[in-house]
């Protein structure tokens, strides 16, 4: 039940992020108004980059995205995993990919700010890139086995 209530936020966002991803990919196209109006877009596949593996979480969740999105756009939105790195073998494929509106990334927002502080090769900034939507969120949980948590807990003194 859980899964479908996720899914369920996901799906019914899906307007939201379409309108806010026309607006930003129209904002950064450089193209002027005459050139986007004779090219609609998307004239070619979009391809969706998630620095995870196939199967994972991410993947659970860029995949569904992809297909709606595909359906609404009418052009076919491709999932790209490029695990590895942690992550930033992924980022940096974002990073250097044109700035057409052709690649989208989706990734952890806490990843990119720890990226440069943990890999000194990284070299992209945070404000490299356009935060375009927030898909999900996940709450985090921090837990031990109960045996041992309740031994240690129950020790008197």
């Amino acid at each position: 039940m859980r899964w479908r209530n996720m899914m369920a936020t996901v799906m019914t966002g899906h307007k939201k992020l379409l309108i806010l991803l026309a607006l930003t990919l129209g904002s950064i196209s450089g193209a002027s108004v005459a050139q986007q109006t004779q090219q609609l877009y998307p004239s070619k596949p979009i391809r969706l980059i998630i620095g995870f593996p196939p199967g994972g979480g991410a993947d659970a969740v860029a995949r569904p995205i992809a297909e709606a999105l595909s359906k609404h756009l009418g052009q076919a939105v491709v999932v790209d995993n490029k695990p590895g790195g942690g992550t930033t073998i992924a980022a940096a494929a974002a990073a250097t990919a044109a700035a057409d509106g052709y690649t989208l990334f989706m990734h952890n927002s806490s990843h990119l700010g720890t990226l440069q502080a943990i890999y000194k090769q990284f070299k992209h900034q945070p404000g490299d890139y356009t935060a375009i939507s927030r898909w999900t969120t996940a709450p985090l949980l921090l837990a031990v086995f109960g045996r041992i948590w309740n031994s240690e807990c129950s020790r008197t003194n």
